[in-house]
């Protein structure tokens, strides 16, 4: 398996998507330009925005913030531990906050990554490999 690929053997199968959730317009555009050569992007300013994505078109990975203007992303990965058909899906949050408190609260509310910012491209990079890795061999098993 590649950065950019699902595949089986040599056969690529497609482009892993990847929804960001982010109001802020610089941090937005950051994360974008690390990941927009690899991943297909969807982005959302709020977490209306996130769900309206989610049920229509749903990723293979969801990167948040976990303050998305003045909602929380630890609701939205509550909520999407709930939903019964999205509750599988790989939640990484990617945020300025950096306390354990703040980190502990992003796993108990259901994610599987946590990544403080500022963060080195590679490092994120990796990190998606890793979720996007995890993702294809639980659906390999199911």
């Amino acid at each position: 398996m590649t950065s950019t690929l699902l595949s089986i053997g040599k056969r690529p199968l497609r482009r892993f998507q990847v929804l960001i959730v982010e109001s802020d317009a610089g941090s937005l555009e950051s994360i974008k330009q690390a990941l927009v050569r690899d991943y297909l992007i969807q982005c959302a300013a709020t977490l209306s925005e996130a769900w309206i994505q989610l049920e229509t078109h749903t990723p293979d990975i969801l990167i948040s913030e976990l303050v998305v203007g003045q909602e929380s992303g630890l609701e939205l990965c509550r909520a999407i531990r709930e939903h019964p058909s999205l509750h599988h899906l790989p939640i990484m949050l990617l945020t300025s906050l950096a306390t354990i408190h703040d980190k502990v609260s992003g796993f108990e509310a259901g994610a599987d990554d946590y990544i403080v910012k500022p963060c080195d491209t590679r490092q994120l990079l990796a990190r998606i490999r890793l979720l996007a890795r995890i993702k294809h061999l639980e659906e390999r098993d199911n």
